[in-house]
């Protein structure tokens, strides 16, 4: 048994421990009750009664019964409990500053004055249009064809060079449907040259072309090659005729183009053959030695103007001449 001066401690624990416990079940049921649950405070004379008087036991708590209207009772917490704070609301987002409103251009009003003649405008028929500064090349060409070159042949060349009648055995008829055909190329470059000369039309025709209609003319003929196709095939090395071979002879070491008359003549009637027998290779190549040796001076003699002017100047002294005749091939090559 405990010494007197315990037994009114424990008195005080076992009141508080019934407390507690009569607590417990309002808590678990404060969503039904209507009023909160008070318990009585221990006064001062049951703190002073005798060691031998028990604790009165705690009262049943009955729940109220159940409303449907009920509104949730409230309930005391006491000070011992925390209860966790509501966390902040996240600030509200800032708006974005808003942009500028664009300008709107509006067109002045036109004021009349009473008196005066309205400005003169351009039809927009004249006025150039971004579309067709857009056209490529080939594009242009072929409208420059469509809006100038049909109207000044047939106004100026079909009466004579048509599809009924063919003077002197020339005709655009079939050019006017396919004017990039290259067997029509040959009979564009000879309207070209007649225009040029003021040939064609001829002096009794009924009407001449101006001066800006035989400029267009000749200038559509000159763009003529962006109709050509693209890919024109696997391309093939041309021997040069007999006409041709002194004439590059003569602009290139200044001799003259006689120097090829024992070449023989190209057959007209066979048409143009692309092959060498090794007779002509053999005199291919004795025309060019002997093309050389008029352009170029003798060993030991001061260089020719040809010469200086396709070889430079001469080596130094002393030079490797295999490294001057490298350097000298180099040069040649750029200017080919």
């Amino acid at each position: 048994m405990p010494p007197r001066s315990l037994r009114h401690d424990l008195r005080v624990m076992r009141l508080v421990s019934c407390a507690l416990i009569a607590l417990l079940p309002a808590l678990s049921t404060h969503a039904q009750t209507s009023a909160p649950v008070k318990i009585p405070a221990p006064t001062a004379s049951s703190a002073s009664a005798t060691p031998a008087a028990k604790a009165p036991a705690p009262a049943p708590v009955t729940a109220p019964p159940k409303t449907a209207a009920t509104a949730p009772a409230i309930v005391k917490v006491p000070a011992s409990i925390s209860v966790p704070a509501k966390p902040a609301s996240p600030p509200a987002p800032t708006k974005a500053p808003a942009l500028p409103a664009k300008p709107v251009f509006t067109t002045p009003p036109v004021v009349k004055v009473p008196g005066t003649a309205p400005a003169k405008t351009t039809p927009s028929a004249l006025k150039p249009s971004i579309a067709a500064a857009a056209l490529s090349p080939a594009e242009d060409v072929k409208r420059t064809f469509k809006d100038k070159i049909v109207p000044f042949v047939k106004t100026y060349c079909y009466e004579c060079h048509g599809d009924r009648r063919m003077k002197g055995g020339v005709t655009f008829h079939p050019a006017l449907k396919n004017p990039s055909d290259p067997a029509y190329i040959r009979r564009w470059k000879m309207g070209l040259a007649t225009v040029h000369a003021h040939d064609m039309p001829p002096d009794d025709a009924d009407a001449q072309p101006p001066d800006a209609e035989r400029e267009a003319f000749m200038a559509w003929v000159g763009r003529l090659k962006y109709l050509s196709p693209k890919d024109p095939g696997a391309f093939v090395i041309r021997r040069l005729t007999k006409v041709e071979y002194g004439n590059t002879l003569h602009d290139l070491l200044g001799v003259s183009p006689d120097i090829v008359q024992e070449l023989p003549d190209e057959v007209p009637g066979e048409g143009y053959m692309n092959t060498l027998s090794p007779l002509q290779m053999e005199q291919y190549l004795s025309i060019s030695n002997d093309a050389l040796s008029r352009a170029f001076a003798p060993p030991g003699a001061p260089p020719t103007p040809v010469q200086q002017r396709l070889l430079g100047p001469m080596p130094a002294p002393g030079t490797d001449p295999k490294t001057a005749a490298r350097a000298t091939a180099r040069t040649l090559a750029r200017s080919a």
